[in-house]
């Protein structure tokens, strides 16, 4: 049932987005302007919280589980460029676990972690490789 798992998952984006610290998240990172000279090498899949807008508005995702997986790819893309001291990690972290708190909350939540596909496995990797990472600078 294409519609729920969509009004379920735009339910769940606008609980994300409409926290202040999540202004950071809703556009891409312009690492050119921001001189962020590293981050298209660290960062391999681009993601920001705009983009899984438009995306879910256009009917680009297959089910709840890749809308949930890009969701978690925004933080975990800031996570992973920024130093776990850094105020970006910090809020990425929060934001995260918000978000799959508001899953875990939600009666159709099980559509979004089904099979522990790419959304909770990519989040447990990117985890451990944060503490890999040289000091960057933004999301």
């Amino acid at each position: 049932l294409r519609w729920e798992w969509e009004a379920a998952s735009a339910q769940l984006l606008k609980e994300v987005t409409s926290q202040r610290a999540a202004s950071v998240f809703l556009v891409p990172v312009d690492d050119v302007a921001l001189g962020l000279l590293d981050y298209r090498r660290i960062v391999k899949k681009r993601m920001d919280l705009g983009t899984v807008a438009a995306k879910l508005r256009d009917g680009g995702y297959k089910d709840a589980t890749a809308f949930a997986a890009d969701v978690l790819l925004t933080f975990n893309n800031a996570m992973l460029y920024n130093p776990d001291f850094d105020d970006v990690h910090k809020l990425a972290k929060k934001l995260r676990g918000n978000f799959e708190a508001s899953i875990s909350a939600h009666p159709l939540g099980s559509l979004f972690i089904e099979g522990e596909s790419e959304a909770g496995s990519s989040a447990k990797k990117k985890e451990k490789e944060v503490e890999k990472v040289p000091e960057g600078g933004s999301a």
